[in-house]
């Protein structure tokens, strides 16, 4: 292929957080990619008014958009989805005028950025002021 012919393709964001912490090494590939399509939906949410009375965006994906996208059974879906669930929050369902496709995406990098700066304030802290302040 010849420089003049490429055009870029579009790319699913991962988290690499994903694949390396070990907080998330028990989740399928599949319910990491299904996050992933959900913070990519989430970039859209905003744009097309999905926000709640609080103010929240939460996407809307249907099972089966889910199974087309990702290629696989309504089983593996909804195991997926029951895997995001348990795994601390990172999406919660939501029934939104009356439709069940609706989710609320959790952030994880405000966690990993919480983790990092806990880490950070306890560097160069004495290990008494590190057991009185975590």
């Amino acid at each position: 292929m010849s420089d003049k012919n490429y055009q870029p393709i579009a790319c699913l964001l991962v988290p690499k957080v994903l694949f390396q912490d070990v907080r998330y090494c028990g989740l399928s590939t599949t319910a990491k990619v299904l996050y992933s399509l959900l913070l990519d939906r989430l970039n859209y949410a905003a744009l097309n008014g999905c926000v709640d009375q609080m103010s929240h965006l939460y996407v809307i994906y249907p099972i089966g958009e889910m199974v087309k996208d990702l290629n696989c059974s309504v089983y593996q879906v909804r195991h997926a989805i029951k895997e995001l669930y348990k795994q601390g929050n990172m999406i919660r369902t939501a029934k939104i005028n009356g439709r069940s496709d609706c989710f609320y995406v959790n952030d994880i990098s405000i966690e990993e950025r919480d983790a990092y700066n806990q880490r950070i304030i306890g560097i160069g802290k004495t290990g008494r002021e590190r057991r009185n302040h975590g």
